[in-house]
């Protein structure tokens, strides 16, 4: 540092000014570029935290891919509780079937307009619903709703409402909307394939 100061014959006045002023000048820059940019690090830090999580839960997955892969033959294999939709055409066929074999009086099935709750499910499955009316004892409401309820078509009751019969009190007016789930057919809108068993 003095060879620098000997080199241009400054004076111990001139050499202290000279530091000083330099001093200014570097803290200013600071002040003006460097400083100002502490405030950000927080930000980084909180960027590079979420990068390290979301790298650790990749590499946990891929770490599972074996086991994800042996659980999803075992569902493949399973089957689906959502049927194709030529089963959807059967329904109606099957509510009378299962209301002969439980002894449940000739029930009236009329089709009701059924949409999935879940509006972006449509385009892979088609809700089907029929609205059914008869007038029976406990007993072979019972035993219909028990064996519809165990049907391969996985049909469930939505609405049920039951009313003592005006002349017999011991009979129910029970009017029921049955609703079952089938998968649409592919097309080339939804991309959706099926795998040929």
């Amino acid at each position: 540092m003095n060879a620098f100061f000997d080199r241009y014959n400054l004076s111990a006045f001139e050499r202290r000014l000279t530091v000083i002023v330099g001093m200014a000048i570097f803290l200013v820059i600071n002040m003006m570029f460097i400083w100002p940019q502490f405030s950000e690090w927080g930000e980084i830090k909180e960027k590079t935290d979420k990068a390290h999580q979301r790298l650790r839960t990749y590499r946990a997955a891929i770490e599972n891919g074996k086991a994800l892969k042996t659980r999803l033959t075992e569902l493949e294999q399973a089957g689906s509780d959502v049927l194709p939709a030529e089963r959807a055409n059967q329904l109606v066929t099957i509510i009378q079937t299962t209301a002969a074999q439980t002894k449940l009086p000739a029930p009236s099935v009329v089709s009701a307009r059924m949409a999935l709750s879940d509006p972006s499910k449509e385009q892979f499955f088609e809700q089907v619903g029929y609205s059914v009316s008869t007038t029976t004892d406990s007993d072979p409401l019972i035993a219909f709703l028990i064996a519809i309820g165990s049907n391969d078509d996985v049909i469930r009751v939505r609405d049920l409402t039951l009313e003592p019969e005006t002349n017999k009190r011991n009979r129910l007016k029970c009017r029921m909307t049955l609703v079952a789930n089938y998968k649409k057919q592919p097309s080339e809108k939804t991309g959706v394939q099926v795998r040929r068993q």
